[in-house]
């Protein structure tokens, strides 16, 4: 029997088979350079130029935990804006 016409627009847009071993390394390599410029731009923002010792200060710990926060919230507001967005056209 045939598929209808939106049974194979769902196939094309929502693969069912498992990502390949290439899709997946490309998926890490995008984690690992997020979370490398993650740290590097929160390092640069709350760490003192001064900074001599091996620990952190508890205003340095607390801007740093903050800016990394900062950037797991960010997609969660993005995908709300959009949500409302969609909401307001329908």
């Amino acid at each position: 029997m045939g598929q209808t016409k939106d049974q194979l627009i769902i196939k094309l847009i929502v693969p069912h088979d498992k990502p390949n071993m290439d899709q997946e390394r490309i998926a890490m390599e995008g984690n690992a350079e997020l979370v490398h410029t993650m740290m590097t731009v929160c390092r640069e923002r709350t760490l003192k130029k001064t900074h001599t010792g091996g620990d952190l200060s508890a205003t340095e710990k607390t801007e740093f935990q903050n800016c990394i926060l900062k950037y797991f919230e960010t997609p969660n507001h993005i995908m709300s804006a959009m949500q409302s967005m969609a909401g307001g056209m329908q």
